[in-house]
C-alpha cells in the first residue's frame, strides 16, 4: 500500500512536469492531473485529468493521446525505477459531478430565497 502511494505521488509528480514543460497545450487551456492510480504491479497507470473550459475537453483528451508515447519516453528517463507504468489518460468526472451538484444547490437555494419572500 505504501509503495502504491509513493509510486503514485513520483508518478504524479513527474507527469506534471513533462506535460506542462514538454508539450505545448494549448493557451486558454486549463489542463489538471487531478490524481494518479497505479496498478499493484506498477505497470500500468491511469491519468485522471480535467479540462477547462469543458468544450475543449475532446480536442485535449486527443492531444494526449496523440502524445502518449512521448509522455512516456520522457517519464522512462525521470524516473529511475523498474517497470515504467504504462500511461492511459482517463476523464475525471468527479470534477464535472461536483460542478453539477453545486449548480443545483445553488438553484434549490435561491427557489427557497424566492418562497420564503412571497
Amino acid at each position: 500500500m505504501f509503495r502504491e502511494k509513493k509510486l503514485n505521488s513520483l508518478v504524479k509528480e513527474q507527469l506534471d512536469r513533462i506535460i506542462f514543460k514538454e508539450l505545448d497545450i494549448l493557451p486558454g487551456i486549463l489542463l489538471t492531473i487531478t490524481r494518479i492510480e497505479c496498478s499493484t504491479n506498477g505497470k500500468l497507470a491511469k491519468v485522471y485529468v480535467s479540462v477547462l473550459p469543458d468544450e475543449k475537453f475532446e480536442e485535449v483528451f486527443a492531444f494526449l493521446k496523440r502524445h502518449t508515447k512521448k509522455v512516456q519516453y520522457l517519464l522512462m528517463k525521470s524516473l529511475r525505477i523498474q517497470p515504467i507504468p504504462t500511461i492511459n489518460f482517463v476523464e475525471e468526472k468527479t470534477v464535472k459531478e461536483a460542478a453539477k451538484i453545486e449548480k443545483l444547490l445553488e438553484k434549490i437555494r435561491k427557489e427557497e430565497k424566492n418562497e420564503e419572500k412571497e
